[in-house]
């Protein structure tokens, strides 16, 4: 981990705040100063961009803040009430676009460039949704894709077009008036059920966005401990229809999935303390990995180096998931030993790093290649919600940094260099979770 290394805390005690820290130094460099402390002291879920700044809050009043993180004086942008509340909350900051829920069980995106104005909202669930996994399209496939799961372990999954997300609100109003007083529901913003629904009682999914008619786009995890996948039938718009029998090997419910949907694998952790390794081309399970003693409640996986890294309450393991192993069962490489036990995790193979927030309030840093403990904060009273690592950079190239004190600039001019996807995007690098 050369050069410095940033994390931003929401602090609820003995006094609510935003923090960035320094992490090496042990330093906190810019802290938030509003006065009215009760607008952000509750913040249900967070989502943090250091390349463009930003801090996205979902507040328990239902509100979006949106924040700068140079300037942690005031936001920058309150939403309307009712767009958040929930803790579900995934941004694309580049693209100026966040989804995020309500109480009432309805999904919004949002508009992050100024007023956090919403796009559009999503109805379908009939309560408060719990978990999100959100793929934001590209300039080659510019449709979002997202699947949400509810408190009634019921999953919708949608698909909405970049096109139609660019249309002044004043024009999608405009497009939902008439002469009915409900509104008239865009096609592709329908969402897509299971065929059998509730029976899944599903607590997590994985979504396919390049996944065409007929070959398998989702896999969901349910509480008897199944794994079931499923595939969009070109007949049937509203549904996803079963891709086969289920994955059984599990003996408790599912609690985490990740997907190779290249080399067509999937690893799946559950409560009963073991994850394992499919082969869902030819149905089978690879590998059965063991060595934690409790439920399993993250896991992030490298596909390309062929490693995960998982927690439980009491162990962090790391694993090799090569698939030509002659044993099934399959022990970790490395056991990384986190002081008072893991509460959250932030983990990336690409940078090799990983953070974890133990019981006791303390903030580990750890190098995942020699599994080793490189840094620590202890007795912080906050969550860990975001952390960048990254690389000294010539004085010649930093910018925007004018603002802050010299102790800040010297800890922000980099940011650029290297930053990880944030916010429970497991698919891709990063992953938090808050137990």
């Amino acid at each position: 981990m050369s050069g410095p290394a940033l994390a931003l805390v929401v602090q609820s005690s003995p006094r609510p705040a935003l923090k960035i820290w320094d992490v090496k130094r042990e330093s906190c460099v810019e802290e938030s100063t509003s006065s009215d402390s009760a607008s952000y002291s509750w913040a249900k879920a967070v989502a943090a961009d250091f390349t463009t700044w930003d801090i996205l809050l979902c507040t328990r009043k239902s509100y979006l803040e949106l924040w700068d993180m140079r300037k942690l004086h005031d936001p920058v942008a309150i939403s309307a009430p009712n767009v958040g509340g929930t803790k579900t909350l995934r941004a694309d900051f580049p693209a100026k676009r966040a989804l995020s829920s309500s109480a009432d069980g309805v999904v919004h995106v949002v508009d992050l460039s100024s007023s956090l104005h919403t796009m559009k909202s999503l109805p379908g669930h009939m309560d408060e949704v719990t978990w999100a996994s959100v793929d934001w399209g590209s300039e080659n496939n510019q449709v979002i894709r997202a699947a949400t799961i509810s408190v009634e372990q019921d999953v919708l999954f949608w698909d909405v077009a970049w096109s139609q997300l660019q249309l002044p609100p004043e024009d999608q109003q405009s497009e939902n008036a008439g002469d009915s007083a409900e509104p008239t529901q865009h096609p592709f913003w329908h969402p897509r059920r299971l065929t059998e629904g509730h029976q899944y009682r599903s607590r997590v999914a994985a979504y396919n966005a390049t996944a065409r008619y007929n070959q398998i786009s989702a896999f969901t995890g349910s509480a008897d401990g199944m794994v079931h996948s499923w595939i969009v039938d070109d007949m049937d718009h509203d549904h996803l229809h079963r891709g086969g029998s289920p994955l059984v090997g599990h003996t408790d419910q599912v609690t985490s999935l990740v997907a190779d949907w290249h080399d067509r694998f999937v690893l799946s952790g559950s409560c009963d303390g073991t994850l394992r390794l499919w082969n869902f081309a030819g149905h089978h399970c690879e590998g059965v990995l063991v060595g934690h003693q409790g439920s399993i409640r993250t896991t992030v996986a490298d596909w390309t180096q062929r490693k995960a890294i998982s927690t439980s309450m009491e162990s962090v393991h790391i694993w090799d998931l090569g698939t030509r192993q002659e044993a099934l069962e399959r022990s970790p490489i490395a056991t990384l030993e986190v002081q008072g036990g893991v509460c959250e995790m932030l983990a990336t193979f690409s940078a090799r790093s990983a953070a974890f927030v133990s019981r006791m309030g303390s903030i580990e840093f750890w190098d995942l290649d020699h599994s080793a403990r490189i840094y620590s904060l202890q007795g912080h009273p906050g969550t860990l919600f975001a952390v960048h690592l990254g690389e000294h950079v010539e004085a010649s190239k930093t910018t925007e940094s004018a603002e802050m004190g010299s102790g800040a600039r010297e800890g922000l001019e980099w940011m650029g260099s290297l930053t990880p996807a944030l916010a429970g995007s497991c698919a891709s690098g990063w992953s938090r979770s808050a137990f």
